[in-house]
């Protein structure tokens, strides 16, 4: 099997997620999600809600702070500022309710496709296809799986992602260190919190999750601290990452690596499909006022998701 295909994606999806797979006479297997399934996809690696020919992107789009070193909201990420001003035109949560008001309300098919074109060919020729036989195309979105390699440690992070969610995990991914640079991944511990959720799924679980909604909003009201971060490296083409440079940096109590390179797949061809959790391991350099200052900028990420979330009166009381 090529270690870059759809029906790789797929069987990892099967057989560490016992998802379910739905059959197409054109595109052949999809994969049926939950609308909070599809957002988190959505959010972590680039894939498209094909609602016309060029599509909708939403992958970075909720960026809200992207640099450690200071506490300004990026415009043009999760929020946009109208023109000269430091006033909030729109959320992109609001955009994405505007322009999908069923999107919550209904499953999804992924459609997984192998294919080197430009994105916005493959786009076009998936939407004209739908739309030909009738189907649609809101309900489907696409993933263009490049089969040299491209991309694939973003899939990666989704799977890594997924993952550790299941195992009561909260997760980012592209965490925007700026000056430290990206690190891939990161799990964070909140004593009390005990189910997994993706940091910036955050402003839609008033529609996927309420009660885990209600049970995070107490701990943004007083000043929290993490108990636990990991950072996290994943790499697909290299054997190598860049690990040790973010735990010079004194911010994580852990580190983690996964490394699924062709090389070392091919040497151990078991692994292919598995998903195995990697034991997080203690980061000796963990500075503890490092920490703090990482927790305190955390939380303030946390705050900003929060008041991106749609307001309306049948959700003003939640």
């Amino acid at each position: 099997m090529n270690l870059f295909s759809k029906n790789r994606i797929i069987k990892i999806l099967s057989i560490n997620f016992k998802v379910k797979l739905v059959q197409d006479e054109e595109f052949g297997t999809l994969v049926e999600f939950s609308p909070r399934e599809a957002l988190r996809l959505l959010l972590c690696i680039e894939s498209y809600i094909l609602r016309d020919s060029i599509g909708d992107q939403l992958f970075g789009s909720f960026k809200t702070i992207n640099d450690i070193g200071k506490y300004k909201i990026y415009n043009g990420g999760l929020f946009k500022f109208s023109d000269n001003s430091e006033k909030i035109k729109e959320t992109r949560m609001c955009y994405l309710k505007k322009n999908y008001p069923n999107f919550f309300k209904k499953n999804k098919l992924i459609i997984f496709k192998d294919s080197d074109k430009s994105p916005s060919e493959e786009i076009g020729d998936v939407f004209k296809n739908l739309q030909t036989r009738g189907l649609n195309t809101e309900d489907y979105i696409l993933v263009q799986v490049n089969t040299k390699g491209s991309n694939w440690e973003h899939i990666f992070e989704y799977f890594y992602s997924e993952t550790y969610i299941k195992e009561g995990y909260i997760v980012d991914t592209q965490l925007p260190w700026n000056y430290y640079g990206t690190p891939d991944i990161g799990f964070y511990k909140i004593r009390g919190l005990k189910k997994g959720f993706l940091v910036n799924e955050l402003p839609s679980l008033i529609y996927t999750d309420i009660s885990l909604l209600k049970e995070i909003i107490p701990f943004l009201l007083k000043q929290p601290q993490l108990n636990e971060f990991t950072v996290g490296e994943v790499k697909t083409q290299s054997t190598k990452s860049q690990i040790i440079k973010y735990q010079e940096t004194g911010y994580p109590t852990h580190f983690i690596e996964f490394v699924n390179s062709k090389k070392v797949l091919e040497e151990n061809p078991a692994n292919e499909m598995c998903l195995p959790i990697v034991k997080l391991k203690n980061n000796s350099l963990l500075q503890q006022e490092k920490f703090k200052y990482y927790s305190d900028w955390f939380f303030k990420i946390f705050k900003t998701l929060y008041i991106a979330k749609p307001y309306n009166r049948k959700t003003a009381k939640n």
